[in-house]
């Protein structure tokens, strides 16, 4: 008898739980009614939990201290790299994400002097260089930092200073 009863309900929460597309919008008086699109909140199933989706990548900053090298390998153990930055669009997306901190992104120029690629293997096809930006100071700048809080431009720094970091992956 108890075995029937726990049937009879596992059956009924999986009927009350089971949606078929043709009766997602609601009957009433004979009427159907469509959800209204304003009232209806989308969210995004396509990044994990603390991730946020640009234009079918997800995203994540990370507040704190710690070296380019230290923060690409915390973004590979999420299965990402360092962001990529593409144009203009994504990079004031990305600054707005790292509340306009300074921060790293997947830029370097460490295996050669002046040939700069990015961690996730894109092409290094859009560039925002401070004035004067990449110099290479005193030869030990070879990785690329976002200089939001001055002046809102790209600017080679010491890949073992401490910073905050933005990783990227793809979403999904």
């Amino acid at each position: 008898m108890k075995m029937l009863a726990v049937s009879v309900l596992v059956a009924a929460m999986m009927a009350l739980t089971t949606v078929l597309p043709e009766a997602e919008a609601a009957a009433v008086g004979g009427q159907t009614i469509q959800p209204r699109e304003d009232h209806i909140v989308k969210r995004s199933t396509h990044c994990e939990f603390g991730w946020s989706l640009y234009r079918g990548r997800c995203y994540r900053y990370f507040p704190g201290s710690t070296s380019w090298a230290v923060a690409e390998r915390s973004c590979l153990a999420s299965h990402a790299n360092l962001a990529s930055v593409h144009n203009r669009d994504e990079e004031n997306w990305i600054q707005r994400l790292a509340g306009h901190n300074v921060a790293w992104i997947g830029g370097s120029d460490a295996q050669q002097e002046g040939f700069w690629f990015w961690a996730d293997g894109t092409p290094f096809n859009y560039v925002n260089w401070c004035g004067g930006e990449p110099n290479n100071l005193r030869g030990s700048q070879h990785c690329l930092q976002i200089n939001w809080t001055a002046h809102k431009c790209w600017d080679d720094e010491n890949c073992h200073v401490g910073k905050g970091f933005v990783c990227v992956k793809k979403q999904g």
